[in-house]
């Protein structure tokens, strides 16, 4: 009785992060009230960059962008020097980045000055610190 229990258990369970996965995207919501939903890639103080499954990679003016929901970690560099990392998300034209040692820290939007997901992480420090062939 109880393999049973466990195993309905275990079914259940893969089938809603199956069928849910999708939900776990980055998003970005636009003035216009559209929304895009991918992986965010990268941003600076004019654009955004976020990779869609269907779409590809498509850039947003970043004063078009009113809102960002990240379920992955991103790093977040604010125009005082502080560079935050984790999971953002926004309201009231504030972002709020919650980071593994200091908890949710708020920042305004335009405080900003540049985002990006890991992979546009790795590939900056990598440009910091070329190795004698590159």
């Amino acid at each position: 009785m109880a393999k049973l229990r466990v195993f309905y258990i275990a079914t259940i369970f893969v089938f809603v992060f199956t069928v849910t996965s999708p939900l776990f995207a980055d998003q970005i919501v636009l003035t216009n009230g559209d929304r895009i939903t991918g992986q965010i890639l990268k941003s600076d103080e004019k654009e955004l960059v976020i990779k869609s499954e269907y779409a590809g990679e498509i850039t947003v003016q970043w004063p078009a962008v009113q809102a960002i929901t990240s379920t992955q970690a991103l790093h977040v560099s604010l125009n005082n020097g502080q560079t935050l990392v984790g999971p953002v998300k926004t309201a009231n034209d504030n972002f709020q980045v919650v980071t593994a040692t200091q908890g949710a820290v708020t920042a305004p939007k335009n405080s900003v000055v540049w985002i990006r997901g890991e992979a546009e992480e790795s590939a900056y420090e990598k440009s910091l610190h070329p190795g004698l062939l590159e």
